[in-house]
């Protein structure tokens, strides 16, 4: 006997729409049963409230800011969801390869052993802050202190895709908003920064099945803003087919305010939650730490001291690159 019971999921999402708000977005409506391509089986549901959750120790801490966003269910094939029945599974999507191979061959010095796999990570605030030993020290840009930056004439653009299923958006938001908060405020970090959020985007702005693409243009007016002085206000954000060459969606962006106060649904796993990681201002015991990093791993350092690349999103690669029970 097929017992099915509904537990809650976006409904804009599941109708195939955008989400414009997806920390408000709501989580109702998705059937669990028997598996079979209309039911989730309870296991499988609890899944896919983790890949929305992100990822968390054993005491539900989350490790990083947040998980999937609401609206990005249709990328997670291939992404980090494949079949439990594939030879390759889990490992074998590409969030899996790249979580795995930063881990092995960037993220610690020395290199852990080559027997090292996914099923190795520990879900622990301690392995987070060994994580960010080297992260701190290369990759991470986690200062929102940007009042150098901006007395020079700087000018910084933001956007996210609010669907970005590779690189969800809770980082940039938490970020921007760290930023608005050290410039005094969000009036007064529009005087050099924007962050655009854009509907139903997906990471680089492709559809899934890359038959379109949002035009969102960022670099026009930024230029126009460091050379004429112009600063950027609403932004278009059409979404053009790439197999009949037309505009599918019009749409408009205005900047974001990060610190706007918003509501979580009751039920959203796209909210609610507490990190263990923070943006600060970087203090003369930071640059200390980073020194002693920079002479403890310096072959390490030296080959990457040109790029400041934000870390990967280790743990939420780790997890969503397990199997989806059947």
């Amino acid at each position: 006997m097929d017992k099915r019971q509904r537990v809650r999921t976006p409904p804009a999402a599941e109708r195939g729409e955008r989400v414009e708000s997806v920390p408000a977005a709501d989580f109702e409506g998705l059937l669990i049963g028997q598996d079979s391509d209309a039911c989730l089986t309870p296991a499988q549901v609890r899944a896919v409230r983790e890949f929305y959750r992100g990822p968390t120790d054993k005491r539900g801490r989350s490790l990083y800011n947040g998980g999937q966003p609401y609206g990005s269910e249709l990328y997670w094939t291939g992404n980090f969801v494949q079949p439990a029945s594939g030879v390759t599974a889990p490992a074998g999507t590409f969030d899996a390869a790249m979580a795995l191979n930063y881990l092995k061959y960037m993220a610690f010095f020395p290199n852990p052993p080559n027997r090292f796999t996914l099923a190795d990570v520990k879900f622990t605030d301690t392995e987070f802050h060994k994580l960010n030993l080297l992260g701190n020290a290369i990759y991470n840009a986690n200062n929102p202190d940007l009042h150098a930056f901006a007395a020079q004439g700087g000018k910084l653009i933001l956007y996210h895709g609010w669907a970005d299923q590779s690189i969800p958006p809770w980082s940039t938001l938490d970020y921007y908003a760290a930023v608005e908060r050290a410039s005094g405020g969000f009036r007064a970090s529009q005087a050099f920064s924007r962050l655009y959020m854009i509907p139903g985007a997906y990471h680089c702005l492709y559809a899934p099945d890359r038959s379109s693409i949002n035009l969102a243009d960022f670099l026009t007016p930024l230029i126009s803003w460091v050379q004429h002085g112009t600063p950027p206000g609403t932004i278009t954000a059409d979404t053009l087919s790439l197999t009949t060459s037309k505009i599918t969606l019009r749409q408009k962006v205005q900047p974001y305010n990060a610190l706007a106060p918003i509501t979580p649904a009751p039920h959203s796993l796209n909210g609610h939650y507490h990190y263990l990681g923070t943006y600060h201002q970087q203090r003369p015991n930071d640059r200390a730490d980073h020194l002693l990093a920079w002479l403890r791993y310096p072959p390490v350092l030296a080959s990457r001291s040109q790029g400041r690349l934000s870390l990967p999103q280790v743990f939420l690669g780790c997890l969503r690159s397990f199997r989806i029970p059947r």
